[in-house]
């Protein structure tokens, strides 16, 4: 199997499938996980650390871009220990969920000692549960070396008016 373009990791089908539809719909090659959507942070930290010894998580965390939108910070700080290791040099990791900045600053600092680029950009959601995205985020997101389709993607993620 081909390493993906991206790969999207979250905790809700809805989730998942707004953004796998969208990164596909502009041309990426996708994978996806998902934790169950009524699992704690703790679980879904448990849930990671199990899947990190199959080897379909190499496969999964092989993608040049990976995404995450975790529903809080605690799912992320559960996730990361079981995740950032497991990243390829060179990767982008685009987390999309809500975390405290000076918290995310600190993740992306042992991002980049790995030689993975974390960017921040939480997103705003819409009434139907699509995305929106801050001009800022936005701007950050494509600064980023990505494939052409997830760059696609970005681009046509609607503009979220205020920043969160």
């Amino acid at each position: 199997m081909n390493r993906a373009d991206a790969t999207v990791l979250t905790t809700s089908d809805a989730a998942t499938a707004i953004i796998t539809d969208g990164l596909r719909a502009s041309g990426a090659s996708v994978a996806s996980w998902i934790t169950p959507a009524d699992a704690t942070a703790r679980q879904s930290g448990l849930f990671a650390r199990t899947a990190s010894r199959s080897a379909g998580w190499g496969l999964a965390t092989a993608a040049r871009t990976v995404i995450t939108l975790w529903p809080t910070p605690a799912h992320l700080d559960a996730m990361a220990p079981h995740l950032l290791p497991y990243l390829a040099p060179g990767a982008t990791w685009l987390q999309l969920g809500p975390h405290p900045a000076e918290s995310a600053a600190a993740l992306a600092g042992r991002a980049a000692g790995r030689g993975v680029a974390l960017v921040h950009a939480p997103v705003g959601r819409t009434p139907d549960g699509g995305l929106l995205l801050s001009d800022r985020h936005r701007t950050a997101l494509l600064r980023r070396p990505l494939a052409p389709a997830v760059r696609l993607w970005i681009t046509r993620i609607p503009p979220l008016t205020e920043e969160i």
